[in-house]
Parts: C-alpha cells; sequence; structure tokens
C-alpha cells in the first residue's frame, strides 16, 4: 500500500479511529527506537575463553552449568 493509498484510508477513518491510529503510531514509533540496534551489542568478549578449548565436551559444560544454577 502507497503512502498515498494508506492517508486516503485515513482521512475516510471515523475520528475516533483516528485518534486511535494515531496513538498507536506514536506508541509504535517510540518501541521502535527504544528497541537495540546489531551496533549497540558489543562482541569484545568473543575468544576470550579459547585457551579452554578441547578441554571440555558441551555436555560436560552443560552439567557444570546446571551445577552452578543450583549451587546458587
Amino acid at each position: 500500500m502507497s503512502a498515498r493509498e494508506l492517508a486516503e484510508l485515513f482521512e475516510e477513518l471515523p475520528s475516533e479511529a483516528r485518534s486511535q491510529l494515531e496513538r498507536l503510531a506514536e506508541k509504535l514509533r517510540t518501541v521502535r527506537r527504544s528497541q537495540k540496534t546489531h551496533d549497540d551489542y558489543s562482541f569484545d568478549w568473543a575468544g576470550g575463553l579459547k585457551e579452554l578449548r578441547g578441554q571440555n565436551t558441551s555436555v560436560e559444560l552443560q552439567h557444570k552449568a546446571s551445577e552452578w544454577r543450583l549451587d546458587s
């Protein structure tokens, strides 16, 4: 739907429906602004444990993680 078609549709709505749509559009704009983008995340931790690679299997790590959760 083009912007023109959307504007025409909006103008055909009753005033209460237009008000509701305006509030919804503003809420969506606010949510969109508050969402993080991929650029906001830092992956500088990646590779930080590479010296430990190969010492544990993924299953062993899952068991250790479960133990840590139960201990806390």
